[in-house]
């Protein structure tokens, strides 16, 4: 390598990099140009194949708009090719890959600083041959020192007095400065050109886009003297469709030689233009106008000839200074636009400004310009913010036509950044020989396009986000007044367009809005927490339509989650919901609480994760395929920090959410939240409460019938009975250890301590405990389909308690001589029904509050907050705890009916 810094010739310098090369690569092709940046050629300088020929290293290459080539100089960034025999974008050196039997290559970029002085080819006779990291490393330090070895051999050249036409060109200049009339400037450069270059004549070729011609407008041949040669001797003209491939090149900006000895031409010969004036040799370079191409200067010859560089580089300039005052001769200036086009425009904006159903009118504007300017197809693409690709927004078609059932990929680097900086509309004549819009080429052609003119609607956005397309199924050479005429269109349309979508997205804004307004005020109705979570979710469902909502609940301080809701579009977007999910172990929402633990804000701490980044250990319920991207929103209200459950919102490759909809939804989560822990804690309370008062109701009436118990033994008909001092030793001793237990173990909380006894003995008991009330209100009291063998597992005292508590309550409403019946069932081997029915009065409000009291508002006052109504009401509590339901009833035969619902196996756990 040192010895690159030692040679003083380019010759010498490029052999002797193909040696070192050679001797540390394993790469059989090898090839070394120069990058020629004014003709956007690259200039073959050697190269290296065993058994080739050694002419197809020393060619000029052209450098297309969007070939391998050209993005590896634009890049500056190697570009690896997998197989260069069947790479389109390579030009001729497919060809030379297939018959050189090379397939994987590297296109890698010499340059000098920034800038790209030429390129190094390399390839394999194997199918993508990747370059290793130390070869990678290796050409990267060849090209560096290659590009600074060529900087410094330019800037040691010796300026050789050669003959060059610079004189005659600045000189060409200096009188174009002076002439203000376009026939005299056009003679001015015909004879220049002439006299500097000298071939048999030179012409200006103008295309005539009304008749769809190229014409030689005027012909300058030696000996005319100063006059114009307005005659025309020389007479050609041709369809511009005959010479189509060579007016896109034009276009492009290229010049076009014939009858190069390297046989090097940037595109198809001209050849109807060449019989016709009978040239055996062509140099041309465009005249463009307003960035459209309005015709060519011309020299021409009738023997084959050598164009120089300096011959091409003073048509090229000549052809630019014709360019920069372009003036239609005899008064045809295709770039006018007509007064009829005028008034098509005026009422194509009236149209716009006059719109109350806007797809209605799009559809007439559509069918009106397609008419006008004869196209069979107009496209309204929009950019999608995250892909990059285009959806169809809006197409109109031709009837016999079919629409477009695909939407397009995602352009080029090269091509977004032209379509970025370019206001005007872009003319594709041919799909199949144009190198721009590669990435849409296949899927237009294989829907019948052939020819395009592409045009951005707003020319002020540094991105394309919406663009208009014009689609014929020939190809086609668009006219620059059509071309300009697009333009204005679509800008006009872009701005009422931008005014409608603008419009559009605002009321959809306002349905949501309007949507999760009367959402929450459902939502706020709801009791139970649980289905407040459920229908959050389908509220969120239905106000945006999301291919996944999912809600998960847990206990503060418990390590299990449980997704008790979720909603899924299809089954590719469904979750397992079957098991408890741990969530110290589940990634997803450990990432969650510690994000919460450094932002409480909830709108701060929603995660954010994409399909690939989602853990194994969440995937066992979050496994649905077609989930491209999840949101997990913490559910908390904004006074706590600590969450109680998230929502989680799934996306997919074609649906997502706007900014605007996160917001709204992080709004209602929040909401939800709130909601949620205003219902857990209230119900948190309401069952701490409900304890407390059936703990107090146990404990009074506990020690209300231990305490009578004490005081029956210590009274004189109990002294004066034939008892053993031992028998009422027994009875205190059980008594005060009744009494001890229940301090000690139900101090808080009732106990649930479980035993098994008969349904017979609970009855026997209690009827023994009421008999003198049943006696001093003369009542009469029977036991109905009691069984023997019937068996009741739970806590015995308590529901002694009750029953003694319903008992007490029906005698005390009935009136003397009434009947009090207790009906026992068996409904089945697992549940038993005791009913107690009495001929008593009871309140049928009483009864009303009794049956709402889950539900009752408890600041209204009800007759269950004192008295025989609060006892009950903590009996239901009691009831409830130990598996069963409690109901009291008026019959139809007016008795009333106080009902037990009870499981023979009760719970025996002590409350949370």
């Amino acid at each position: 390598m040192a010895g690159l810094l030692d040679q003083d010739q380019v010759e010498s310098l490029v052999g002797c990099v193909l040696t070192f090369l050679q001797s540390e690569l394993d790469y059989p092709l090898l090839w070394i140009a120069k990058y020629d940046a004014n003709q956007s050629e690259l200039i073959g300088l050697s190269g290296g194949l065993p058994h080739a020929d050694s002419t197809a290293f020393s060619q000029r290459y052209p450098v297309l708009p969007g070939d391998l080539f050209d993005q590896a100089l634009l890049t500056r960034n190697p570009i690896e090719v997998m197989n260069l025999q069947e790479e389109g974008r390579v030009g001729k050196w497919q060809k030379l890959a297939q018959r050189f039997d090379i397939q994987g290559a590297i296109l890698y970029p010499i340059q000098y600083r920034k800038e790209c002085v030429g390129l190094l080819l390399l390839g394999s006779a194997h199918w993508g041959r990747n370059p290793r990291t130390e070869e990678s490393t290796l050409l990267s330090l060849v090209t560096h020192s290659l590009g600074a070895a060529f900087n410094r051999l330019s800037q040691q050249e010796t300026v050789e007095p050669v003959s060059t036409p610079s004189q005659p060109l600045a000189h060409l200049i200096n009188q174009m400065n002076v002439l203000t009339d376009w026939d005299e400037r056009v003679n001015v450069v015909l004879r220049a050109a002439q006299q500097a270059i000298d071939p048999t004549f030179t012409g200006l070729y103008w295309l005539d886009f009304e008749e769809n011609s190229c014409v030689l407008k005027v012909s300058y041949q030696p000996g005319q003297g100063s006059r114009l040669n307005r005659a025309r001797p020389i007479r050609a003209q041709v369809q511009m469709a005959e010479i189509e491939p060579f007016c896109q090149a034009l276009s492009l900006g290229q010049m076009v030689s014939v009858s190069e000895s390297q046989g090097s031409m940037n595109a198809k010969v001209p050849l109807r233009l060449m019989q016709q004036t009978k040239s055996r040799s062509f140099l041309c370079a465009p005249i463009m106008g307003n960035g459209q191409l309005l015709g060519f200067l011309s020299v021409e010859g009738k023997e084959p000839r050598v164009w120089q560089d300096q011959e091409k580089n003073f048509i090229k300039a000549a052809a630019q200074l014709m360019g920069l005052s372009a003036v239609a001769p005899a008064g045809d200036n295709p770039v006018h636009i007509s007064s009829q086009t005028q008034t098509l425009m005026g009422q194509f904006t009236q149209l716009m400004v006059e719109s109350k159903d806007w797809p209605k009118t799009l559809k007439k504007l559509s069918e009106h310009l397609c008419r006008h300017l004869q196209t069979q197809r107009l496209l309204l693409l929009s950019q999608d913010e995250h892909t990059g690709g285009f959806r169809l927004e809006y197409q109109y078609h031709s009837p016999k036509l079919r629409p477009l059932l695909e939407s397009l990929h995602p352009l080029s680097d090269v091509d977004r950044r032209m379509l970025e900086r370019n206001i005007g509309a872009i003319a594709l004549s041919d799909l199949e020989e144009d190198l721009r819009f590669l990435a849409w080429r296949e899927s237009l052609i294989s829907q019948g396009l052939r020819s395009l003119l592409v045009c951005r609607t707003v020319a002020n956005s540094s991105t394309p986000q919406t663009i208009l397309i014009l689609g014929n199924h020939r190809t086609r050479t668009w006219k620059p007044k059509e071309i300009e005429f697009l333009q204005e269109f679509a800008q006009t349309l872009g701005t009422f367009e931008q005014k409608q979508r603008d419009h559009i997205l605002q009321q959809a804004q306002l349905k949501q809005y309007d949507l999760a307004h009367k959402g929450l005020q459902t939502l706020l109705k709801i009791e139970d927490p649980t289905q407040l979570i459920t229908s959050g979710i389908e509220l969120i469902t239905h106000i945006f339509d999301g291919p996944l909502a999912a809600g998960v609940l847990w206990i503060p301080g418990h390590n299990q989650g449980k997704i008790v809701s979720y909603h899924a579009t299809s089954p590719e977007f469904a979750i397992s919901d079957s098991e408890p999910i741990q969530l110290d172990q589940d990634p997803l929402f450990t990432q969650l609480l510690h994000s919460l633990d450094q932002r409480p804000n909830p709108s701060e701490s929603t995660l954010e994760i994409s399909a690939k980044n989602i853990a194994p250990e969440t995937r066992i319920w979050l496994n649905g395929p077609g989930v491209a991207q999840v949101f997990v929103i913490p559910l908390q209200s904004p006074d706590s920090p600590t969450p109680l459950g998230a929502i989680i919102l799934g996306t997919s490759e074609t649906f997502r959410y706007k900014t605007t909809e996160l917001k709204l939804i992080h709004t209602l989560v929040q909401q939800l939240g709130s909601r949620y822990r205003y219902l857990r804690e209230t119900n948190l309370l309401q069952r701490q409460w409900m304890s407390l008062e059936s703990l107090t109701w146990y404990k009074n009436r506990f020690l209300e019938t231990n305490l009578s118990q004490l005081a029956d033994l210590q009274s004189p008909e109990a002294l004066s009975q034939a008892e053993s001092i031992e028998t009422q030793r027994d009875s205190h001793h059980e008594a005060i250890t009744s009494l001890t237990t229940l301090l000690k173990t139900e101090d808080w909380q009732l106990s649930l301590a479980q035993d098994s006894i008969p349904l017979a003995s609970i009855l026997r008991r209690c009827m023994e405990q009421i008999e003198p009330l049943v006696q001093s209100r003369q009542l009469w009291t029977q036991i109905h389909n009691l069984t023997s063998n019937t068996t009741l597992t739970g806590t015995s005292n308590k529901l002694e308690l009750v029953l003694y508590e319903l008992l007490v309550a029906a005698c005390q409403r009935s009136k003397p001589g009434d009947r009090i019946d207790i009906w026992c069932r068996l409904i089945n081997a697992k549940w038993v029904e005791l009913s107690i029915t009495d001929h008593g009065e009871l309140s049928p409000k009483f009864i009303q509050d009794f049956q709402t009291a889950k539900t009752r508002d408890l600041l209204l006052p009800s007759l269950l907050d004192k008295g025989p109504g609060r006892h009950l009401n903590a009996c239901q509590s009691i009831i409830e705890l130990l598996g069963g339901r409690m109901e009291i009833a008026q019959l139809e035969d007016e008795r009333i009916l106080s009902r037990l619902t009870l499981p023979q196996q009760m719970k025996g756990n002590r409350p949370n």
